[in-house]
């Protein structure tokens, strides 16, 4: 994902967290990635955060994911950075999806929280550090996500692990003081380029205002250009300009907030590209639920 200096310092990454177009047979459709994919980098998005929650990380196979990893890359072809989720409950699991990521060519690899069981610190730090120890040369960044999870990264942790080569973090707990609390991480290793990115629509404006590295986002898979005017009012010191992009990103998100938002957000993107001739399919892994017909 890397830095991008968050407001007034510099180009500020917009990320897509990527969906996963699955047919009726729950198989992924890789020319629709694909097309998908080019029409983003044609609209200037800097990165693709793949197989995450929007992406249906937790419902997909080793296999899905290295081929949405593989298809997302060389459709990228070095114009942006791919991402690959790899946390899974188990730390076993998660080193092997990790070195599955790292073959089938992602840039960075993002291990969410293990979920399912209560942990303590120690035991999530160790998960972390298994993951840092197994990574080489690519880059680990934790996905906290903790209403999803049942397992938080306190900022103590994260300061540790920051320590110890984690390269960043992805935040999707909704709280703009823990935010905050990760930022004061990033401030003190700044040498090495620590990172922290904000994962919730709702507060791209202020993570960006505050120094936010960059934007994680679901709605840019359907509304890049608004991520994009944003990043531009915020880099250039539009307060009332970045307010209202960001009222239209709270209004595009309330419109999906009926029924299955990830199903939603598929229909959007294969009304987008029906007109290219593009068949994007709408499907969703069970249990989640398809728009009803």
């Amino acid at each position: 994902m890397r830095d991008g200096g968050g407001a007034g310092n510099g180009h500020i990454p917009l990320i897509v967290a990527l969906l996963t177009p699955l047919t009726a047979e729950e198989r992924m459709d890789a020319p629709a990635l694909a097309e998908h994919v080019r029409q983003l980098l044609g609209e200037g998005v800097d990165g693709f955060f793949i197989c995450g929650t929007t992406g249906e990380g937790p419902l997909l196979d080793d296999d899905d994911v290295a081929l949405a990893t593989r298809v997302t890359v060389e459709t990228c072809g070095g114009r942006a950075r791919v991402t690959t989720q790899v946390g899974r409950p188990g730390t076993g699991a998660t080193l092997r999806l990790l070195e599955r990521a790292r073959e089938a060519g992602a840039d960075d690899v993002a291990v969410v929280s293990p979920y399912y069981y209560e942990l303590d610190e120690s035991e999530i730090e160790a998960h972390y550090r298994a993951a840092l120890a197994a990574a080489g040369s690519i880059r680990v960044y934790a996905y906290a996500i903790p209403r999803r999870t049942g397992n938080d990264l306190e900022p103590e942790l994260v300061r540790r692990l920051a320590g110890q080569g984690l390269a960043g973090i992805k935040d999707s707990t909704r709280s703009l003081n823990r935010h905050r609390q990760y930022l004061s991480v990033a401030q003190e290793h700044r040498g090495q380029g620590f990172s922290v990115f904000m994962g919730s629509d709702s507060l791209a404006h202020a993570a960006l205002m505050g120094g936010s590295s960059g934007i994680v986002s679901a709605m840019a898979n359907v509304r890049p250009d608004l991520f994009v005017r944003l990043r531009a009012a915020v880099s250039a010191g539009h307060a009332q300009e970045a307010a209202d992009r960001q009222a239209e990103i709270d209004a595009l998100r309330a419109s999906f907030q009926n029924g299955s938002m990830i199903a939603g957000l598929k229909a959007a993107v294969a009304e987008r590209l029906s007109p290219k001739g593009v068949s994007y399919p709408a499907g969703v892994r069970p249990p989640l639920r398809p728009l009803p017909r």
